[in-house]
């Protein structure tokens, strides 16, 4: 099994109401805006939603992936992540949001997996980069997307 993974964890405050957040959070358009490799969101029919995203990694060139996700939130907690049933790309998505006086704690969470039996299947130069060169890329480009989209979000709630 040829798998790659990556995951980043950010907390910020946010000068602005828990809703804002929340409701600003619930717009995919604010995603496709902001945080860069999104290239597409859209919903089926049953509500689940499909990301597209691109990714630049050496060696290998670029990687676009879809990823079929389920929107779950409960209180303080909003997460996007893998629908029953998704088998290679897996990618969870979570905001934590915490009031503390006018201000919001928000702390994000990305994880991005990709499973194939074999890393040819995942890209034709993936078996020559190998799992750990491609899965330390992938971090530090989680970490970019993660840390830009907190930057976006700060200036437009912020204002």
């Amino acid at each position: 099994m040829f798998t790659v993974q990556a995951s980043i964890s950010d907390l910020v405050t946010i000068r602005t109401d828990i809703e804002s957040v929340r409701i600003f959070l619930r717009d995919f358009d604010n995603f496709r805006e902001l945080m860069p490799g999104i290239e597409e969101i859209h919903l089926d029919r049953s509500g689940h939603s499909h990301w597209k995203i691109r990714t630049e990694i050496p060696v290998v060139g670029h990687l676009t992936e879809r990823f079929a996700l389920q929107f779950n939130e409960d209180d303080g907690y909003m997460e996007w992540s893998p629908v029953a049933g998704t088998i290679g790309n897996f990618l969870r998505f979570s905001a934590t949001l915490e009031k503390r006086d006018a201000d919001t704690d928000v702390r994000f969470a990305l994880a991005v997996e990709m499973r194939r039996d074999a890393g040819k299947n995942l890209h034709v130069l993936a078996p020559i980069a190998g799992e750990h060169r491609i899965s330390r890329e992938m971090e530090r480009r989680v970490g970019e997307m993660i840390r830009t989209f907190i930057t976006r979000i700060k200036q437009r709630l912020e204002r």
